[in-house]
């Protein structure tokens, strides 16, 4: 894999974390709503969702650098 920029990593970074952090607001709406959790697809798509269109807009706005 090549050498990543700066800006790259920085995004990969922020996904991850923001990945997490929907996981856990996810479980906790789960819990509030009192909905049964039965497998980790209830807890894992809506954030896995979230995290990809997020990376997808990134993706298409991100500033190109011309050297």
């Amino acid at each position: 894999m090549a050498k990543s920029c700066e800006r790259c990593k920085l995004i990969r970074i922020q996904l991850t974390i923001l990945f997490g952090v929907f996981i856990i607001v996810n479980f906790l709406v789960h819990r509030l709503l009192n909905i049964k959790i039965e497998n980790t697809l209830d807890v894992l798509l809506y954030p896995s969702c979230g995290v990809i269109i997020i990376g997808i807009f990134n993706l298409l706005f991100m500033k190109k650098k011309t050297k």
